[in-house]
């Protein structure tokens, strides 16, 4: 290494600083698999989120097509402040698409299976919206714009008094197995330094949809999985070894 001309502008130092400042919070990883920005305005600290100022976590990834193969891939996790309130952060968390063969309109990971939802993080508690199905107008890219920007409005306009029809998937003492319309379960288990969120169907008919999202403290979601009977259009992302 040449150490000649290593001088550095007041700006550089400064970026450089924050360099030193985030590998030391985050543990040096030479190989981290996420990516830092500088936030600001946050007063809330959930052990259970990922840490501040995180763009995205890259994840072992499984999908399974509409033609039904199976796919494994690295892929990213997005995770999008959408905006700072006095006593929570709203996000959005949705995946990239996989790479698939674009030739193939069976080859397709659908797209409302990659947004994961919004999500209220309180100092204690995590609560989640579904992401609602893309309605055809505009692009994606717009779909998902306009939705965030309309979420955004209505808690500037109600605050927390929105988390009331949200869905709890992670907290500190977890929450009872709730029946939704005498067939969904809900819940939200403790596993130690986990918090595993529980979504599926009584029905045995094998057609219905299932989800659970494990939350682990100090790391954020460590896997998911989501999909319809016999893996239908499942998709799982892990940062572990899955639990069996």
């Amino acid at each position: 290494m040449l150490y000649k001309d290593c001088f550095f502008t007041g700006k550089q130092l400064k970026l450089f600083f924050l360099y030193i400042v985030v590998m030391l919070t985050t543990g040096c990883n030479s190989n981290s698999d996420y990516t830092f920005l500088e936030q600001s305005g946050s007063r809330v600290s959930n052990t259970f989120f990922f840490g501040q100022g995180i763009l995205y976590y890259e994840f072992e990834g499984t999908f399974v097509l509409a033609n039904s193969e199976m796919v494994f891939q690295s892929i990213n996790l997005n995770i999008d402040l959408l905006k700072n309130f006095d006593s929570f952060d709203l996000y959005a968390l949705y995946l990239d698409y996989p790479e698939t063969d674009p030739m193939d309109p069976l080859s397709i990971v659908h797209f409302d299976r990659l947004h994961l939802g919004f999500f209220g993080i309180t100092n204690d508690t995590i609560y989640r919206l579904r992401f609602p199905a893309y309605d055809g107008v505009g692009t994606r890219e717009e779909f998902v714009a306009r939705q965030n920007s309309n979420i955004v409005k209505q808690f500037e306009k109600y605050n927390d008094l929105l988390f009331e029809n949200w869905t709890i998937v992670s907290n500190d003492g977890g929450t009872e197995d709730i029946l939704i319309d005498d067939e969904w379960h809900s819940f939200v288990e403790v596993d130690g330094d986990k918090r595993v969120y529980h979504f599926f169907s009584r029905y045995e008919g094998g057609t219905r949809f299932y989800e659970r999202i494990v939350w682990e403290r100090d790391r954020g979601i460590v896997h998911y999985f989501g999909g319809f009977g016999s893996m239908r259009e499942h998709v799982e992302f892990y940062r572990t070894i899955p639990l069996q």
